[in-house]
């Protein structure tokens, strides 16, 4: 715990100086999340007692403000971790100290735009039984550059086979087991080899972003899967972007032409194509197919095909569209002068907008940087990490943080 009182704050180019009642101040780097959220909570509050005569101050605890207390909090205390000065995040599990750097991404996801992902994940991930499971399931998430469910699920690729049939697939390895949209594949956990030594050995694989590079034949196709933490079984030592799970659920195929894509472009992501991130956009709400039947994996790809009774309602259930907003002749010949000046579609000009009124000094921000922050807020809405934002767009992380909104125009 540290408590301090602040008395007033300043703002510079690039960071925020806090003044503390005892005399002494502290400098936050303004492109920061958590610069922001301090700033929320105490300007208003200094702003009505100054309003009222008032200069004692206002009380704040520094450490609510980190990401290791957000990882304590989400797990009701099952964690602790602990935040060096340069950010980094080590997390206490089972009495041995763990890299939580790559959950940092999560919790900055879940603080921009209020996502329960992570909270509902580290609740699940406080449940895993295998002290080892816990730390090496971190390092896979360190290779993914997908986000959490909604739901507090894992997201990962798997790449299957077709078959003559359409819509049925099968594993890669035995060319057996059947499965489709809708799929829950399990095998016992007592079935898939927990040695973290063996890079290939039983059990069912879900890959990250790199592993699938050049994976698969022609006939193959590339599913968006979800795994429940507590089905993770191992990630082998010399291949963190692979595991071997007990569990997973088929929820989204994408199309041959994007499964081609991302197999044989490893410069791509999801983000780069739209079908592509509709639909995992759609996943991380929950809007999918659920689990229609159960496959149950025995040796050498024998396999029960269980059906489980579903609403007809509850399959790929589809929104309703909105109306598009009607915008008036002049509003919309006002946008078309601005995005001539700055080089930004019409369409983007309410986020831009948006943008500068929820964070004024953006208007002095040089127009390049602007038309990238305004494609990194499109990308944010879609689902996508500050992480492979920022690394996409080349653009420091801390900056999109403290620029972004939580919800776009």
């Amino acid at each position: 715990m540290r408590t301090v009182i602040i008395t007033g704050a300043i703002a510079a180019k690039a960071s925020i100086t806090l003044f503390f009642l005892d005399g002494s101040t502290e400098t936050l780097p303004q492109e920061n999340f958590r610069t922001s959220e301090i700033l929320d909570k105490v300007m208003p509050a200094l702003a009505a007692q100054h309003a009222a005569g008032n200069h004692d101050g206002v009380s704040l605890d520094l450490e609510q403000f980190t990401v290791a207390h957000k990882i304590a909090a989400a797990t009701n205390g099952a964690f602790t971790a602990t935040e060096n000065m340069t950010g980094e995040v080590t997390m206490t599990v089972g009495g041995q100290a763990v890299d939580a750097t790559p959950l940092i991404q999560h919790a900055e996801r879940a603080l921009l735009d209020g996502s329960k992902g992570f909270g509902r994940f580290m609740t699940k991930f406080a449940e895993i039984k295998r002290q080892h499971t816990s730390a090496e399931l971190l390092k896979f998430m360190d290779n993914a550059d997908l986000p959490l469910a909604d739901d507090g699920s894992i997201i990962g690729y798997k790449v299957l086979k077709k078959t003559d049939v359409e819509g049925v697939f099968v594993d890669g390895w035995s060319g057996k087991v059947k499965q489709r949209l809708g799929s829950l594949v399990y095998m016992p956990d007592s079935k898939v080899d927990d040695n973290r030594r063996n890079l290939c050995s039983t059990g069912l694989h879900i890959a990250a972003r790199d592993y699938i590079n050049g994976y698969g034949g022609y006939q193959s196709v590339l599913t968006l899967v979800k795994i429940q933490p507590k089905d993770v079984i191992s990630v082998p030592i010399n291949e963190t972007t692979k595991m071997r799970v007990a569990a997973y659920h088929i929820v989204k195929v994408l199309s041959d032409e994007d499964s081609f894509t991302m197999k044989n472009d490893s410069q791509k992501s999801l983000h780069d194509l739209p079908a592509a991130l509709k639909l995992l956009e759609e996943l991380v709400a929950g809007d999918h197919t659920p689990i229609i039947e159960r496959v149950e994996v025995g040796v050498r790809g024998e396999h029960t095909i269980t059906p489980v009774e579903v609403k007809r309602d509850r399959i790929e259930r589809k929104k309703k569209a909105r109306a598009p907003k009607k915008v008036s002749r002049l509003e919309k010949k006002k946008a078309e002068i601005t995005a001539k000046a700055l080089r930004i579609e019409p369409k983007d000009i309410r986020i831009l907008n948006k943008m500068i009124q929820a964070k004024p000094h953006l208007a002095d921000q040089e127009p390049k940087y602007l038309r990238k922050l305004v494609k990194a807020q499109r990308m944010l809405d879609d689902g996508a990490s500050l992480r492979t934002i920022a690394a996409k767009l080349d653009i420091d992380r801390d900056g999109l943080s403290r620029n972004l909104l939580k919800k776009a125009a």
